[in-house]
């Protein structure tokens, strides 16, 4: 009877649930932004999944095991904890290091993933624009590689799914095509590189990678998606290209959000009164793609790679359609100041009001007046009084962050989308409902 019910509830499934029913899943990343969405994603709408191991390692003065307590308690499992309350028992904290060799992970936990994970999703990534080059090698490409040799040990994978970003190549026609980048050096040649130079000699490779123009995090992403292409082999593997991510859009519930970095964190200065200045670009249009979009193309591609088993890595940009995308300033600043009144924060510095300029000079005046010599005044008295500063250390960061969007935005980035599409085209009804 048991059996019975069991193949009526498996016969009601999705292909993708059907795809997932019974498989183990390993995640890094599973505490960031992206990771947090995909368990909860995984759990609650792939029922009958096997386990989910979750890479981990303690982080600042907390265990493995209070961080994974810590993430479950998160507004974002509430849903999942009405619809399934022992989901926690398929999820297998796994303690490791993405640094370490076969990624810290123990001999017997190791045992235990190589029989059952068939689908691993390598989400982790270091994020941090202004990183020394060294630093983002040893996360963006040291870490993906020693991914991609762990995955070598796992003999039942069916489906690798590394997440990097839309901005790791735009070629000279301003499109950005989904194929594996050609980059200025190859990941031996920076990995050796790496190993003998000094600070100087490291400095003056991060010079010439960057030209002025990007970031080692996205130059390091470029690399490491090279990394995914020649130690792939014969596993299905896919890579994921999310552009600038927003929270989510509807799943579980709109709106949610716990990351202060890049654009969500620039709103968020806006909204407390911090951010009143912007300096942009005419016609500037900025792709923006809710992060449970992202997930869902994560566990779409998943699916897709371990069924047609494409010939070599598989690249969808997870972004929204150039041609269609409104104006940035109209569509989220000018949005934005609209919702001031009907959604007020808590804790703002100053009521929420700002500018736009296309010229640099009426907006260095207008920063210096309504931004920096506030904070400065602020921070002046807040030492008096704590002895400690905050405003123009936050406007400092504030600045730096904007500053990159404004330079990979002054040329259009126009993402091509056509395995996206194929991709999304090739669900069924009910995937379509319940996944994406």
């Amino acid at each position: 009877m048991e059996t019975e019910m069991e193949n009526e509830a498996y016969a009601d499934l999705t292909p993708i649930q059907r795809f997932f029913f019974g498989r183990s899943v390993f995640i890094t990343g599973a505490t960031g932004f992206v990771g947090k969405v995909l368990v909860e994603k995984l759990l609650r709408c792939c029922p009958g999944i096997g386990m989910l191991y979750l890479l981990m390692r303690p982080k600042r003065n907390k265990t493995a095991e209070e961080r994974l307590e810590i993430l479950f308690k998160s507004e974002l499992f509430t849903k999942l904890k009405e619809v399934y309350p022992t989901f926690q028992k398929k999820v297998r904290l796994v303690d490791g290091d993405l640094l370490k060799e076969r990624l810290g992970i123990s001999d017997e936990d190791f045992e235990e993933m190589k029989a059952s994970v068939s689908v691993v999703f390598h989400s982790a990534a270091r994020v941090q624009f202004n990183d020394p080059i060294k630093v983002a090698v040893q996360h963006n490409i040291v870490g993906t590689k020693v991914f991609m040799n762990m995955c070598h040990e796992m003999p039942n994978l069916e489906a690798v799914v590394h997440v990097s970003t839309a901005y790791v190549k735009r070629e000279e026609d301003n499109f950005v095509y989904e194929r594996i980048p050609k980059t200025k050096v190859t990941p031996k040649q920076i990995l050796d590189a790496m190993e003998w130079m000094d600070p100087a000699g490291q400095k003056a490779v991060e010079d010439f990678l960057l030209e002025g123009k990007f970031t080692t995090y996205l130059v390091t992403k470029a690399i490491g998606e090279v990394v995914v292409s020649q130690e792939c082999r014969d596993t299905p593997t896919s890579i994921v290209r999310p552009c600038n991510i927003s929270p989510t859009y509807r799943d579980p519930f709109p709106g949610w959000c716990d990351s202060i970095q890049g654009l969500s964190g620039l709103m968020l200065a806006g909204a407390k009164g911090v951010l009143r200045t912007l300096m942009s670009v005419e016609e500037l249009k900025l792709n923006v793609v809710p992060v449970d979009l992202v997930v869902n193309c994560m566990i779409v591609s998943a699916w897709y790679v371990a069924k047609e088993k494409p010939p070599s890595v598989y690249v969808a940009n997870c972004v929204m359609d150039y041609d269609k995308l409104p104006l940035a300033d109209e569509a989220i600043l000018k949005k934005a100041l609209e919702k001031r009144s009907q959604y007020p924060l808590v804790n703002m510095f100053r009521y929420p009001d700002f500018k736009i300029y296309y010229n640099w000079i009426p907006y260095r005046i207008h920063s210096l007046f309504d931004e920096w010599i506030p904070a400065y005044i602020c921070d002046f008295f807040l030492y008096i009084f704590t002895g400690q500063t905050v405003l123009v250390r936050v406007h400092k960061k504030i600045k730096f962050i904007y500053d990159i969007f404004l330079r990979l935005g002054r040329e259009p980035w126009i993402c091509r989308i056509e395995n996206f599409n194929f991709m999304k085209d090739s669900l069924k009804k009910g995937d379509e409902e319940v996944i994406f």
